[in-house]
């Protein structure tokens, strides 16, 4: 029935009916919001927090980008400095990520269904014993990818809050165009929740769009502890450092471009090898192809694999591709290994510049502009995805960062102690620092 009445109605009466659903949704969404506000029960959380709560930006891989997984780790390491004893537990949704939460030591916590999700929240919060609740904003919470998903966060940050959990959101960034439904969600949560933007240019943003006070702060991916580095991979760049050679870590993945089709892709894939072939005539340079993101189509692999297919039989390149799975800590290791960073990935770039090496970035969703005004960077370091429609604007970029990567580093070296200083910010439940 449902998909005759689609294919009879016209399309703006379906649009109509479809809109008025939502808004229904959400109005009801509202109300049980509010009354379980008025059923909060405040209780005094313990000091140093002995029970964390956190809430993944991705509930159903939880750590599938390794941005999710730096962002988790950092902050578990900074409460496990706090307190040698700390139980943490994880918001996820039912199946895989139940596991993968499991196997991160944590205790999951299953996301309750949306017509019972506000119910559910003080129960949650009593089982947990939860004194610190920490929510990823990442780059989801303007609602680009998931509104409801926002929605929910920002319930459970406000009812967290008033039951009296230190509740924060990890740095975020906020692009231009927020889904604007979502404002009124945000004008209603606790002033006791603390949202921490990660640049400038998000903040101003936020600040545009509602009326819950923020701060500055820099990613807290920033915070996180450097892993192990990959022993075969360390072996192949001591090898081209031998030789005399400078070593270029690059990324490049399927988002770039949304819902890329099949011949985006191969351009994105050939514009890359010309540039790394370009790149690597008359200069002594190697590239290491590295992944960042592990979720099957959307993953870096989908990319980097075909690039390193095309180059291996290039005599003139020498290109090393990162097989496996790796955790976010020994990437950000391996990062600190090479000379300079050429990414499509943010955290990968915050990996890069948190081991003071300088970054090209190849930018999607307006995210990148205020990580580099943090370093003082210039703006010729952003590259837009229209770079794969030129033959040769891909190349001459990354010639251009190969040669001016002596002037770069010292831009980064100069910046980063501030840098370290915001990020540490995320950690900070003192008062709001900006209005």
């Amino acid at each position: 029935m449902k998909r005759l009445l689609k294919a009879i109605l016209p399309a703006a009466l379906t649009e109509f009916a479809r809109s008025a659903r939502a808004s229904a949704r959400r109005k009801q969404f509202l109300k049980e919001w509010t009354s379980a506000r008025k059923a909060c029960v405040r209780r005094e959380p313990s000091t140093p927090s002995q029970y964390l709560l956190i809430f993944p930006s991705d509930p159903w891989t939880i750590s599938g980008a390794l941005g999710d997984d730096a962002m988790i780790s950092a902050a578990v390491q900074h409460f496990a400095e706090r307190s040698a004893s700390v139980s943490t537990s994880m918001f996820c949704r039912p199946g895989l990520a139940e596991g993968v939460v499991k196997s991160c030591g944590f205790h999951p916590v299953i996301i309750p269904e949306r017509d019972s999700f506000v119910g559910s929240l003080q129960r949650i919060l009593s089982e947990t014993r939860a004194d610190e609740l920490i929510l990823l904003g990442a780059d989801i919470m303007d609602g680009y990818y998931d509104p409801a998903g926002v929605a929910d966060m920002l319930v459970t940050a406000d009812v967290a809050a008033r039951c009296g959990v230190r509740t924060s959101f990890l740095g975020f960034s906020f692009n231009e165009y927020p889904v604007p439904e979502l404002a009124a969600f945000y004008n209603r949560v606790s002033p006791e929740v603390r949202f921490n933007l990660r640049d400038e240019i998000s903040l101003q943003r936020f600040q545009q769009f509602t009326s819950a006070k923020a701060n500055l702060v820099a990613d807290a991916a920033f915070m996180l502890r450097p892993g192990l580095v990959d022993v075969q991979v360390k072996a192949w760049i001591d090898k081209q450092r031998a030789q005399g050679r400078v070593i270029i870590g690059f990324n490049v993945h399927p988002m770039l471009i949304k819902d890329a089709s099949v011949e985006q892709m191969d351009q994105i894939i050939r514009r890359c090898v010309e540039a790394i072939q370009g790149a690597s005539r008359g200069r002594d340079v190697a590239f290491l192809l590295l992944p960042h993101d592990y979720r099957n189509a959307l993953g870096d692999a989908a990319c980097l694999r075909p690039i390193h297919e095309s180059l291996s039989h290039d005599a003139g390149v020498h290109v090393y591709y990162l097989e496996g799975k790796h955790r976010a800590a020994d990437i950000k290791a391996l990062a600190g290994q090479v000379d300079g960073m050429i990414t499509g990935r943010m955290h990968l770039a915050i990996a890069a510049l948190g081991m003071s090496v300088p970054t090209l970035c190849l930018t999607y969703q307006d995210k990148f502009g205020g990580l580099i005004r943090h370093f003082g960077l210039p703006g010729d370091l952003l590259l837009s995805p229209s770079v794969f429609d030129d033959d040769e604007a891909l190349e001459t970029a990354v010639v251009h960062f190969v040669d001016k990567l002596p002037m770069l580093r010292q831009l980064v070296a100069a910046h980063k102690a501030e840098v370290m200083r915001l990020a540490s910010g995320n950690f900070d439940l003192g008062v709001h620092e900006t209005a």
